[in-house]
């Protein structure tokens, strides 16, 4: 029980802590948007979907530090433009691993997320490619997820079934669990 109590202690010291650091990145980067300071923000937002919701959206009923930011914050990780897009996509897609779809953040993370997928469909692929099936079918339900899922995987991403159909089995997949799991 007391190791439980430090692992959790320390857990939300080193929230507290990453979560200041990210702020401060953040309005280093409103007062000059050069290089390091993307760089920076880029390499303290949150890179996986626990801390991305823990940090801008609610769990339980509890808001996350930065929850009435998250606007602002999740525009300008989109909007780094001294940042490979490869590297953006690819963080982007690790935090949509095994995330669920809900209001606020986690929305307009995956509003944001959809366009830039669906405008670089190759580099989706080869990022992905690469991930154990799970992980595939898991991002791409969180992509297709929502209260109003899409009935029809968009045109773009319809390449892909020539150009590998076990990868193409698993948005598939994906989407037909967005649509089975939507609330309409």
């Amino acid at each position: 029980m007391k190791s439980l109590l430090l692992f959790l202690s320390v857990t939300l010291l080193f929230q507290g802590f990453s979560t200041q650091k990210l702020e401060s990145s953040f309005n280093s980067l409103k007062s000059a948007d050069t290089k390091e300071n993307q760089v920076l923000y880029f390499n303290l937002f949150p890179s996986d979907f626990g801390t991305f919701k823990r940090t801008f959206d609610y769990v339980g009923d509890k808001p996350g530090p930065l929850y009435e930011k998250s606007p602002d914050y999740i525009s300008r990780f989109y909007a780094l433009d001294k940042i490979s897009k490869k590297e953006i996509l690819k963080k982007a897609i690790n935090i949509g691993i095994n995330g669920e779809w809900e209001a606020d953040a986690v929305s307009q993370l995956q509003h944001n997320l959809e366009p830039l997928v669906l405008e670089n469909v190759d580099l989706t692929y080869q990022i992905l490619k690469v991930r154990q099936p799970k992980e595939i079918e898991s991002f791409f339900y969180f992509l297709f997820s929502g209260p109003h899922p899409q009935h029809s995987i968009p045109t773009q991403l319809h390449k892909l079934k020539g150009l590998d159909k076990s990868f193409y089995n698993h948005i598939l997949s994906g989407h037909e669990k967005a649509l089975k799991d939507s609330e309409h």
